[in-house]
C-alpha cells in the first residue's frame, strides 16, 4: 500500500465508526489495558491505539495483546481458520544521503517511511500463555488524576492554572494560562480531569513545548482546518488522559454525540488529518504524563522514549 493509500484506509475506518455514533478515541484501550505488542511488549501508539481498540470493542476481544500470524505462532499459538487481522501502521526514518552535482557535497536528510503490517488478537489464537489473558484491571493507571495535573504544572516553564471562570474554560496562549471552573463548578470530580486535560493539551501546542501550528499559526481561528486539528487533537489527547488514570466513563463522555458532525467534517477534508493528529495527541500526552512516567522501571521508560521516537515522522 502507498502512502496515500493507508491514509485513505485509515481515514474510512474512522469515518465509518463515526458514522455509527462509535467515538472511535473514546475508551481507547480494553479493560485489560491498552493494545500492546506481542513482538515488543510496548503499548502502540498514536493512530494504532484508535484501529485497534475499535477492533476490540466491536469483537469483544478482552486481552489487549496484538501480534502477526508468524509472532503468534512462535509463542505457541494458532491463529483460527477465518479469523480476520487488523491494520497496523508503523513510521520509520531512514536517512538518505544527496550528491550536489556541482560541488560534489553530500549531505543526509531525514525520510519518513511508513510501512502497514496486519496484526491479529491474542483472542483470535489458540495455545497462548495465560499471561496474554490478563484479568480486567490488572494494568494500574499510571498516577491518580490530580497527580498526572500537578506533575505537568509543576515541571519548569507549566503553563500557569487560574480557577477564576464558570460555564466554560479555555486555554490562553498569549499568556499561557489554562482557565478552568473550580472543581465544584462542575458535575463530578471525573469532568473537572475530563476539563483540564483537554485545556492542558491545547497548552502543550505553545511555542515553548510542542509548538503545533494549531496553536501558533495566525489562521487557526475558528471554524478553519488548523483549528478543527488542533479540537481533535485536545479531544484525543484528554481521552488518553482519562483512560491512563482510570477515570474513562460512560458519564464523561455522555455528550460525545454533539461533536460527532464536526468531527466528521474535519475528519473527512484531509485524509492525513487522522493520522497526524493522533500522532500529535501522543506527543502531547507523553509530555503531560512525562513525571509521572519516570516513576516506571528503567525498562518501561525506555520503551516509551522509543515510542517518542518512531512517532517523530508522523
Amino acid at each position: 500500500m502507498s502512502a496515500d493509500e493507508v491514509y485513505r484506509a485509515v481515514t474510512d475506518r474512522m469515518v465509518e465508526a463515526l458514522e455509527r455514533g462509535v467515538v472511535p478515541w473514546r475508551r481507547p484501550w480494553t479493560l485489560a489495558g491498552r493494545p500492546r505488542s506481542l513482538s515488543t511488549g510496548r503499548a502502540y501508539q498514536g493512530v494504532n491505539t484508535w484501529l485497534l481498540s475499535l477492533a476490540c470493542q466491536e469483537h469483544g476481544w478482552a486481552s489487549p495483546w496484538f501480534g502477526t500470524y508468524r509472532q503468534i505462532r512462535e509463542r505457541g499459538g494458532q491463529v483460527r481458520k477465518g479469523e480476520r487481522s487488523t491494520l497496523v501502521t508503523l513510521w520509520k526514518t531512514l536517512e538518505k544521503q544527496d550528491r550536489d552535482p556541482g560541488t560534489g557535497e553530500v549531505t543526509a536528510r531525514a525520510v519518513p517511511l511508513l510501512r502497514t503490517f496486519r496484526v491479529f488478537n491474542a483472542c483470535q489464537a489458540d495455545g497462548l500463555p495465560a499471561r496474554y489473558f490478563p484479568e480486567p484491571g490488572e494494568e494500574r493507571p499510571i498516577a491518580g488524576s490530580q497527580a498526572v495535573f500537578d506533575g505537568y504544572l509543576g515541571q519548569p516553564g507549566a503553563p500557569r492554572l487560574r480557577h477564576d471562570v464558570q460555564g466554560k474554560a479555555y486555554y490562553q496562549p498569549a499568556a499561557d494560562e489554562i482557565h478552568l471552573p473550580p472543581m465544584t463548578g462542575h458535575r463530578s470530580p471525573e469532568h473537572y480531569y475530563a476539563t483540564a486535560y483537554h485545556e492542558a493539551a491545547h497548552s502543550t501546542g505553545h511555542p515553548s513545548r510542542l509548538n503545533r501550528a494549531g496553536l501558533t499559526s495566525p489562521d487557526a481561528v475558528f471554524g478553519s482546518h488548523a483549528y478543527g486539528k488542533e479540537e481533535l487533537v485536545a479531544q484525543m489527547t484528554a481521552s488518553m488522559l482519562c483512560a491512563e488514570t482510570g477515570i474513562d466513563t460512560d458519564e464523561i463522555f455522555e455528550n460525545s454525540a454533539a461533536y460527532i458532525g464536526s468531527w466528521l467534517r474535519t475528519i473527512k477534508s484531509d485524509p492525513r488529518m487522522v493520522v497526524t493528529a493522533a500522532a500529535a495527541a501522543q506527543k502531547a500526552t507523553n509530555l503531560i504524563t512525562e513525571p509521572g512516567r519516570q516513576a516506571l522501571p528503567e525498562s518501561e521508560r525506555a520503551a516509551w522514549a522509543s515510542a517518542d521516537r518512531e512517532i517523530e515522522a508522523a
